[in-house]
């Protein structure tokens, strides 16, 4: 750590991120928009915060990720102010969500878990809308959903799935105590969840007779409605959690959908193929497609691609809509289908890549168009094997398990060129100028040439599992490890040097040169170490140590500090005493070799597989030696080699495959099996600042030099021959086409100026014609008026004389209308007064009738009155005096007194039943009498209203003759309207037979004037229709010259394409025998080198190398019959263009039918001609193959004859070692006798 070292040394090393390439797959959202241009998304163990545009990069709290295994899951506040990062710090801990501030990058607080819940990985986080809550969801078992406060950091609550599920979102919030609804998705699963009570509220969604899908992404569109994708291609609208609507087939071919966002217009879905679609919300608050895209791909997009292999676009995995809807982030995985045996499909990897948003209505949506722009250029698919960085030029080329090469510029940020390969690429080494690149395969090894848009394949070499290759520091020779031995191979002759260097038993891991490429450190899984000199290629310096697996080697110099002779023993010399070897174990042990020993032995505690020293400092002449580490971490000691670790920084989720440095020391890049690659700076700021100061005191100079050299190197590219002679002659012809279009369009133009006079003659003649035919019309139009106008007399006249008869009979009908009239108004009259007479005198029996009754009823009342008032009088009578007999009886019979009683009460009782029996007889009639009262009441309640219709229709009746007085004083009205009419109507009749009168007499002279005009026209249209002939001929013949330009136009395009179509079959024949030509002067200098410059003891070797290089046994076997092929090819061609050609020829006028035969046999006579080639380079294929044989041949009789010779020689005393005799002695001079 920095802490740890003191602070008066020198800073030894450090490392700070510059950019990376490549991003980590996540289950989903691994990107956010923070801005319109700016992302941010996982990669390797950090989050990169990327400018898509600049491409420039920063990253979060670089040391908070040191302890981080890896990211499961983001989530970016709507407030774009924080972000949510779930990371998985260890396989037995439970996982943790850290909350980032991404105004100050810093990392603010990590949301506590509850103690019970042990939560191994979460697999999706989502924010509310106020920014406050996070909501996390959890793996399997259980499938957790938590929800977290993040100011006041506890939790508002806890609940189980228990079903898989993927997604998951929350709704906008209604008011500021609502949390908002909670949406899970999964396979046959949606469910919501609200926080109400302190707890998580669990309902599922309604969907009645339909069934929930495989879901794998939902959203929220405002508060109440969710749109989710399904695995089969549709999209579920649910409202108010109940299933309203599903969209089927949003993609064609039901492909399977994967992610889902919202946007302002409606949502936009992903899926496989690479499809994405646009959704729109209608007035009816349904969603329509706007548009489908499709993603091809990252490779597709890079500049010189050759993509070998059937390759499918890639399926979005993930969506992030910019905050202001100007760009769409995608993130996508490629498939690619292997072209082997198996015809599996493998894993592409994931890419990042933009899409114009704000364009989508300008944008076509063309399955050949791919508008999804890539961040920069692509990344790598799988994992990194293989990385190298160029001296003189900011690139880098990597390698990759997903079978592809990438040059790479570290400046700009991007990925010049990708070349996929059918075998998976092992390793990749870059030479020092930057124009050639070698590239290592399971059987085999490629020299290409780096041109300006592809890889130029050079020569290949015959190894077997080459996983390490390496350019000397000077770039003139390079090393390859075929398994245990490593062979040394000429960059510009691209032949080997020496023999192969055996002595490993083990396969060789790691090999370095020495800075003055005198010699060579390799290491290997046998513990050995060893130093091969170039000088004789024999070992100088060897270690072993049994059990222990070597994966790093460098070759370095002690710079002569502290300690520089520590332990120097056993070296050749002054150089031993500076030359140090250092190598890494599998076990964690860093060491330093010195003449055969170990000098210093530091314990990583983690296996070593990369190891690169810096270049010595300027100012404090301080090196730093970084170790690349098996769990991703690197780790930094000041060299010479101290126990004390420097510095130490998490970089990579896996182990670091590859560690290469800049030339300068600045910049240090790495790569690894989590897909990425990290560029750092290797310089603390304090480093960069004293460079530069020294730079400004001595080294101005030298610092404007080399820049300017670098930038010179850096505009220097390779072009191959070939297509530099395409481009000059595609740029010939060009200005061909040019000078045609020029020539063409002059053509063109006098075409049209002639047409433009033709059309200017032809309408100054229409116009004549037009004003011509407008005095027809107008003396047609005069004539037509005259007989108008008799017409109109004629019809005033018969319009009068029906208009009085129509008068005469209309005062007919209305006096009959009148009259008949009157005597109904009459009759209605008189009909009303018998009405009314008959009404009043039917009122009139009914008044009586009532009155009568009325009386009749009152006397019956008042008599039955009387009668009770009478009988009540009486019985009053009575008990009074009853009363006063008894009172008297009383007073004079008191003995008698109980016999009296009893004899009163008999009487009184006998009384008194009669009494009642009276009194309910008079209540019965008065029951009677009060029933025929109501009755005679409602009588007469239906008389009144029946005198009330009666009133009412009398006063229709009323209202009926009062319309009827109305309508007589209409027709009144009309008539006297209708009289008036008439009379206009003869006065305008007169007015018209005067101006008919006049009108006579106009026509008596225009008559006249229009004979005269006759006379004088009838020269003028004799004239007129002789133009029109000569027009009409003209016009026939200019149609005649046009289809005569036309059919020489078509004649002269296909005579040109012929002989394009020739030119190019001669450049190949051409370029076909240049290369035959190669080969056999090439056959010719190795044959001229065997005979004339090698042992006659050494031929056999030789002529087994010449064998293998020449005759390969595909084409040994198959040569003629691919000879054969081609003839029959090359004949089927030409018989199909031929046939083409006739076809073509077929509508031709009978004149060009000569030409067309001798144009039939000029180019029978070519084919014949390039027949004749072929079958002249058959033969002398088969003459080399014979002459090869005679070889092989007499090299076996040389054997035979030099065995015996050997045998004698070696009795004389020659031993093993002796080197075999010059090319001038007697032995050799023998021994070419043959």
């Amino acid at each position: 750590l920095l802490e740890e070292v003191t602070p008066y040394a020198p800073m030894a090393g450090h490392i700070s991120f510059s950019h990376s390439f490549g991003l980590q797959e996540i289950n989903h959202n691994n990107v956010v928009a923070l801005e319109d241009n700016v992302v941010a998304y996982p990669v390797g163990r950090h989050i990169s915060i990327t400018n898509v545009d600049t491409r420039a990069s920063h990253f979060l709290v670089p040391e908070h990720f040191d302890k981080v295994l890896k990211i499961t899951a983001m989530a970016i506040a709507p407030s774009r102010k924080h972000l949510a990062v779930a990371e998985l710090v260890s396989e037995e801990d439970p996982s943790q969500i850290s909350v980032f501030n991404l105004q100050t990058q810093k990392k603010t607080k990590t949301l506590p878990c509850p103690s019970d819940a042990k939560i191994s990985t979460w697999r999706s986080l989502a924010y509310s809308s106020d920014s406050k809550v996070v909501v996390a969801l959890g793996d399997a078992p259980d499938y957790p959903l938590l929800y977290w406060h993040v100011d006041k950091n506890k939790v508002l609550g806890i609940a189980k799935v228990g079903q898989v599920c993927f997604r998951v979102a929350l709704s906008k919030q209604v008011d500021a105590s609502d949390v908002g609804t909670c949406a899970v998705s999964g396979p046959k699963l949606m469910r919501f969840f609200k926080v109400a009570d302190q707890q998580l509220k669990a309902s599922n969604a309604t969907v009645g007779k339909k069934e929930l899908l495989d879901y794998t992404d939902h959203c929220w569109l405002g508060e109440e409605r969710v749109v989710a994708c399904a695995a089969t291609g549709e999209v579920s609208v649910f409202e108010n959690q109940e299933l309203k609507q599903v969209l089927p087939g949003v993609h064609p071919g039901n492909a399977s959908l994967r992610s889902i966002c919202p946007f302002s217009r409606g949502f936009i879905v992903g899926g496989d193929r690479g499809l994405l679609s646009l959704h729109e919300r209608t007035e009816d608050n349904a969603f329509v497609p706007i548009k489908t895209f499709v993603c091809q791909g990252a490779i597709a997009r890079v500049s010189g691609a050759g993509v070998v292999g059937e390759r499918r676009p890639d399926a979005l995995t993930s969506l992030a809509v910019s905050p202001n809807e100007e760009a769409l982030f995608t993130t996508s995985v490629a498939a690619i289908l292997d072209r082997g045996l198996s015809r599996t499909e493998r894993n592409g990897g994931s890419q990042l890549s933009t899409f114009p948003l704000k364009d989508v209505d300008i944008l076509k949506s063309d399955a050949g168009e791919d508008h999804f722009a890539p961040l920069c250029g692509g990344f790598h698919g799988d994992a990194v094997t293989g990385l190298d960085v160029c001296t003189r030029k900011p690139l880098i080329a990597t390698c990759s398990a997903d079978r592809t090469v990438r040059v790479w510029n570290y400046v700009e940020r991007t990925c010049e060129q990708a070349r996929y390969f059918v075998e998976e690429p092992l390793s990749v080494a870059f030479h020092p100028s930057g124009y050639h690149l070698l590239v290592g395969f399971q059987d085999k090894l490629r020299f290409f040439n780096l041109l300006v848009d592809d890889l130029q394949f050079v020569q290949e070499f015959h190894l077997k599992s080459c996983k390490e290759v390496r350019f000397s520091n000077g770039g003139h020779f390079f090393g390859a490890v075929s398994g245990p031995n490593i062979q040394l191979y000429g960059t510009y002759s691209l032949e080997m040097i020496g023999e192969q260097l055996k002595g490993h038993t083990g396969p060789v891991r790691s090999i370095s040169f020495s800075r003055d490429d005198l010699s060579v450190v390799t290491a290997g899984t046998d513990g050995s170490v060893y130093e091969w000199s170039f000088d004789g290629q024999a070992r100088v310096e060897d270690y072993v140590k049994k059990n222990c697996h070597y994966h790093a080697v460098l070759c370095a110099e002690r710079t002569g500090g502290a300690g520089g002779d520590k332990g120097d023993k056993g070296g050749a010399g002054g150089r031993g005493a500076r030359t140090r070897i250092v190598a890494g174990s599998e076990d964690g042990w860093i060491r330093e070799l010195a003449g055969g020993q170990v000098v210093t032995e530091i314990d990583v505690t983690q296996n070593v597989t990369q190891l690169v020293l810096s270049q010595p400092d300027r100012a404090m002449r301080v090196q730093t030696l970084y170790v690349g580490t098996g769990n991703g971490v690197m780790h930094l000691y000041a060299w010479p080699l101290d126990d004390a670790v420097v510095f130490h920084q998490a970089v990579h989720r896996g182990p670091v495959h590859r560690l290469r440095m800049t030339a300068d020391g600045a910049l240090l890049m790495s790569a690894s099996t989590d897909n990425a690659i990290f560029v750092m700076h290797a310089r603390p700021p304090a480093d960069n600042l004293a460079a530069s100061a020294e730079e400004e005191d001595g080294g101005v100079a030298g610092a404007v030099a080399g820049v300017a050299g670098a930038a010179a190197l850096l505009d220097t590219v390779l072009v191959s021959n070939s297509e530099l002679q395409e481009k000059l002659s595609s740029v010939a012809d060009l200005e061909k086409q040019i000078s045609d279009q020029g020539l063409q369009a002059e053509f063109h133009l006098h075409q049209r100026e002639a047409e433009f006079a033709r059309q200017l003659k032809k309408e100054k003649d229409e116009a004549a014609v037009r004003a011509e035919e407008a005095a027809q019309r107008y003396e047609a139009l005069v004539r037509a008026k005259e007989r108008r106008d008799r017409e109109a007399s004629e019809r005033a006249q018969a319009m009068e004389v029906a208009h009085m008869r129509a008068a005469e009979e209309l005062e007919h009908l209305y006096e009959r209308k009148l009259a008949a009239e009157a005597a109904r108004y009459e009759a209605l009259a008189q009909q009303k007064d018998d009405m009314q007479s008959a009404f009043e005198e039917r009122m009139l029996q009914l008044q009586e009738l009532h009155s009568a009754q009325l009386d009749r009823y009152r006397d019956e009342m008042d008599a039955a009155r009387r009668d009770a008032d009478r009988v009540q009088a009486e019985l009053r009578s009575d008990r009074e005096a009853l009363r006063e007999t008894y009172e008297e009886e009383l007073t004079q019979e008191d003995r008698d007194y109980e016999e009296e009683i009893r004899k009163l009460r008999r009487t009184h009782d006998r009384q008194l039943a009669e009494l009642r029996d009276e009194s309910l007889k008079l209540k019965a009639e008065a029951a009677i009498l009060r029933k025929k009262m109501e009755e005679g009441r409602s009588d007469m309640h239906k008389l009144r209203n029946t005198l009330e219709d009666r009133d009412n229709t009398i006063r229709q009746l009323t209202q009926q003759q009062a319309d009827g007085d109305k309508m007589i004083e209409i027709l009144h009205r009309d008539k006297r309207e209708r009289e008036d009419t008439i009379a206009d109507k003869e006065r305008r009749m007169a007015e018209l037979k005067a101006k008919n009168k006049e009108l006579e007499k106009f026509k008596y002279v225009l008559d006249y004037k229009l004979r005269e005009l006759k006379k004088e026209l009838e020269p003028r249209d004799e004239a007129i229709n002789r133009m029109r002939v000569t027009v009409t001929e003209l016009d026939d013949e200019l149609q005649r010259d046009f289809k005569h330009n036309v059919s020489l136009t078509q004649e002269v395009q296909d005579k040109q394409n012929k002989v394009e179509s020739l030119s190019r079959e001669l450049k190949k024949q051409r370029q076909l025998l240049a290369e035959r030509e190669r080969l056999i002067s090439s056959f010719a200098r190795d044959l001229h080198r065997l005979v004339t410059h090698t042992e006659p003891t050494l031929w056999r070797d030789a002529i087994k190398d010449i064998y293998r290089t020449y005759v390969k046994p595909e084409t040994a076997a198959d040569g003629d019959e691919a000879d054969g092929d081609a003839a029959e090819r090359e004949m089927h061609r030409q018989r199909e263009f031929m046939e083409r050609a006739i076809d073509t020829l077929k509508g031709r006028v009978s004149r060009s039918e000569d030409k067309r035969t001798g144009d039939q046999k000029k180019k029978v006579s070519e084919n014949q001609q390039l027949l004749d080639e072929v079958n002249a380079l058959r033969v002398s294929n088969r003459q080399l193959k014979g002459k090869v044989h005679t070889l092989e041949t007499q090299l076996q009789l040389l054997e035979n004859r030099a065995k015996p010779r050997q045998s004698l020689t070696g009795g004389s005393g020659r031993g093993a070692g002796a080197k075999p005799p010059r090319p001038g002695s007697g032995s050799g001079s023998r021994a070419r006798t043959p």
